[in-house]
């Protein structure tokens, strides 16, 4: 994705914003864009493509740019970005490497920054570190330079917008079924009780 042109964009976007509304806070519509595209003199001549950059320049301007569709995959739980040196994933059967590449070390701490600020955080070289909830419930966590010395490094835990089942975690081997069965009469009996251990899916 070209820079200036999501740059051009977003200054574009940001001048159609009203007065005490902002634009930071609230995610750009498809519609905005299409139109910042058209009077920025940036829009494709088709449709399919005007409606593909337009979905492209929302990942960058809303969500997490070239990583977005890993974050909107399902079967993703983690995302792993190792400075300029790659993007990696995991399924649940460990990290694999993505084909996708986020470009300089500008452009990925220009990401993070952009990300932590969306959650009302600071990140900086005076502030170089963040672990943040984004907006979507994603856990994202960023260490910049200095602390990161091959960095910027950042990582993301998707958040599972459905919950398991006491039958699906049985089946999982994360609880046996006398645990279920336990935790099920202790809620159902509104008994107060705390579950501790590493987090995780």
């Amino acid at each position: 994705m070209n820079l200036e042109l999501i740059n051009r964009v977003r200054r574009q976007l940001a001048a159609q914003t009203r007065p005490g509304r902002p634009s930071h806070r609230h995610p750009a519509a498809r519609a905005d864009i299409v139109k910042a595209l058209c009077e920025a003199g940036a829009a494709p001549p088709d449709q399919p493509g005007l409606l593909e950059l337009s979905a492209t320049l929302a990942d960058d301007l809303n969500g997490a740019g070239p990583l977005q569709p890993l974050l909107d995959d399902t079967t993703v739980t983690d995302v792993v970005v190792n400075g300029t040196d790659g993007v990696w994933i995991d399924r649940g059967e460990g990290l694999q490497a993505a084909q996708v590449r986020l470009g300089d070390t500008d452009t990925i701490r220009s990401l993070a920054c952009r990300l932590a600020a969306a959650a009302g955080r600071r990140l900086d070289a005076g502030s170089p570190y963040a672990d943040v909830r984004l907006p979507d419930g994603t856990r994202f966590h960023a260490i910049l330079p200095p602390i990161a010395t091959g960095g910027p490094y950042l990582s993301f835990r998707t958040h599972r917008a459905k919950a398991f089942t006491l039958a699906q975690l049985v089946e999982a081997d994360t609880l046996t079924a006398d645990m279920a069965d336990l935790l099920l009469r202790v809620v159902t009996a509104r008994i107060p009780y705390l579950i501790t251990g590493a987090t995780g899916y």
